[in-house]
């Protein structure tokens, strides 16, 4: 008498063969129902996201990754039941299932990594000072999708027994080309992403550049870092060049700063009490320091005037230029009401006339 796995006719073969696939079918929804119900129930125990990212990013391939494995067990069974059916049918079935499960394998690594690059941005990326992070996403994101891509493709050929060395060596040259063709832009890229690593400034610091500017860092880009000057415009350098620059940064790591005032007074005038009078001005300005006190020092006997420095530290470097101009003001109040003299530059100029001798001007 037959029984079920060894029929006796074509008919109950295939009625075997549909039980199977119906058993298949029933098996993938049940694990999916079962997955998505216990598992986000656990998941939600959890205080991270990773554990719902991956239920979410399998559940739907791992159906279809069951409904494939039953797919094998079938022709498994109708190759044993129908042993002199063509065999270049059962052999493109298996070549269809093989790419079949290649294809919802790729998918399954892509949606993985897409969850993975998703939550990264909404949790790590946001927190962070710069946009290069953010910025590099969605790279990330096309490089795995390409390189997922190139494999299930090469594997898929690979068992239909294609000669992919050609295709490799071809890959291998495009590469190269674009490579060199965007040597550029990825050196750009690398030197955005180690000053996402190294930070030798952040969004907002103030920094001194090469030639002497002082500008504000408005956007730390992938490519390029924009700056925003005094004058309200934009510069932007591309990053590359700033990773060979010599920066300095006024802001960081504290945002206190030192505010200096030069100014020279007449020859005569009491060295002592002009010290004291330039610390007067500063002390009294309501954004100077306490700690450190204002000093001023003597710092040279120039031909026309003794030059003096001053130095006042103010909490925040956005507070430099309006307290030194203000300090100034304060310092030529100080020295009208003290009669002490700011001289202009003096020079003797001696003219000699062969008839009449040398006359002085």
């Amino acid at each position: 008498m037959p029984t079920e796995l060894n029929p006796t006719t074509a008919a109950e073969a295939l009625i075997m063969a549909a039980v199977i696939l119906a058993g298949t079918v029933l098996v993938a929804f049940l694990v999916r129902i079962i997955l998505k119900a216990i598992g986000h129930r656990i998941a939600r125990r959890t205080k991270t996201e990773i554990d719902d990212i991956v239920i979410d990013a399998v559940s739907k391939p791992l159906f279809y990754l069951i409904l494939i494995g039953g797919l094998e067990l079938e022709l498994r069974y109708l190759v044993r039941v129908f042993p002199d059916a063509a065999s270049e049918v059962f052999v493109f079935l298996h070549g269809v299932k093989f790419a079949l499960g290649a294809i919802v394998a790729g998918w399954l690594v892509i949606r993985l990594a897409n969850g993975s690059i998703s939550w990264y941005g909404r949790h790590i990326a946001i927190k962070t000072e710069t946009r290069i992070d953010e910025e590099f996403i969605p790279i990330v994101d096309r490089i795995v999708k390409l390189v997922v891509f190139v494999l299930v493709l090469m594997s898929i050929l690979s068992h239909f027994q294609v000669d992919i060395k050609g295709l490799v060596a071809v890959l291998g040259v495009g590469s190269l080309a674009i490579a060199l063709a965007a040597q550029d832009t990825l050196a750009n890229m690398i030197a955005g992403f180690i000053l996402m690593l190294d930070r030798p400034f952040r969004v907002g610091d103030r920094i001194a550049l090469p030639d002497g500017r002082r500008v504000d860092v408005h956007e730390i880009g992938l490519r390029s870092t924009k700056f925003m000057t005094f004058d309200n415009t934009l510069i932007i350098i591309p990053n590359a060049e700033i990773s060979k620059m010599t920066i300095n940064n006024i802001s960081y790591p504290m945002p206190r700063l030192r505010v200096r005032v030069d100014v020279g007074v007449a020859y005569g005038s009491d060295v002592d009490k002009v010290k004291a009078l330039l610390v007067e001005a500063a002390a009294g300005h309501p954004a100077v320091l306490t700690d450190p006190a204002p000093n001023a020092n003597l710092i040279n006997m120039g031909e026309s005037s003794i030059d003096f420095s001053l130095f006042a530290h103010v909490a925040e470097y956005q507070e430099e230029w309006a307290a030194g101009n203000e300090i100034r003001e304060r310092i030529l109040k100080i020295f009208e009401r003290e009669k002490v003299k700011i001289p202009y530059p003096h020079r003797t100029i001696d003219v000699v006339n062969p008839e009449k001798g040398k006359t002085a001007l």
